[in-house]
């Protein structure tokens, strides 16, 4: 898109599209953009959108169990056979680098485990 038109373009502007025009969006190839996008993303960030996507799908933080239970299978793949970003083996401490635990939590780990 030449320079001059990148400033003026809005993907939401609809102003140009007749009341009676009608889009209909592929889904496989929406699938496949997601796909793509997929791909390109570091394994740590897809983790980390997979956790996100879980807990809003739940409504509450996911436990260990419930992300075996809804993770996507392609990122369980990926997380178990990529030791340094495998989340379930120290999944508590997952849950820390995202700030997701109380400070009784931390106490309650600390005394127990020793670390965090």
């Amino acid at each position: 898109m030449p320079g001059r038109w990148r400033k003026r373009y809005n993907p939401s502007d609809n102003t140009d599209i007749s009341d009676d025009c009608l889009i209909d969006f592929d889904m496989r190839l929406i699938d496949l953009f997601a796909e793509l996008d997929r791909k390109h993303m570091k394994i740590r960030n897809l983790i980390r959108g997979e956790y996100y996507r879980i807990k809003e799908l739940l409504g509450y933080r996911p436990s260990r169990m419930d992300l075996f239970t809804y993770m996507d299978d392609d990122v369980y793949q990926m997380t178990i056979k990529n030791s340094k970003e495998n989340i379930f083996k120290r999944y508590m401490d997952y849950l820390d680098d995202l700030g997701e635990l109380s400070d009784e939590e931390k106490r309650c780990i600390l005394a127990l485990d020793g670390s965090l």
